[in-house]
């Protein structure tokens, strides 16, 4: 393989992976049974916040959707709260990005 197409794949390969998406009900349970197992889900690649976010907005759901008369089976459940924790991680990396220019912008008025 030469030099242009070992690049060429890489770019690809990255591409695949930001085009992707999770089938959430079935990932939720294949995470549930590795814990299960005592597997180390560290090594999944996921943020433990991320998974304790995504755990306390099914839980949540689970306790008060019923309150309010709401029957939803336990993979809507999932998914819904896989919806959830997107929106929390997507508004928390923009309030992030946010901050950051800000305070770029903020560094560049005080060298002029």
């Amino acid at each position: 393989m030469s030099d242009a197409q070992r690049k060429a794949l890489v770019i690809a390969d990255n591409q695949l992976a930001l085009n992707a998406g999770w089938d959430e009900a079935a990932l939720s349970v294949l995470i549930q049974e590795l814990d299960a197992e005592k597997f180390e889900i560290d090594l999944l690649g996921f943020a433990a916040d991320d998974l304790d976010r995504y755990a306390i907005a099914v839980l949540t759901q689970m306790a008060v959707f019923p309150v309010f008369g709401l029957k939803v089976s336990l993979t809507e459940n999932l998914v819904i709260g896989s919806v959830f924790t997107i929106i929390s991680l997507a508004r928390s990396y923009l309030l992030r990005r946010a901050f950051n220019a800000l305070g770029q912008y903020r560094l560049r008025e005080r060298r002029q």
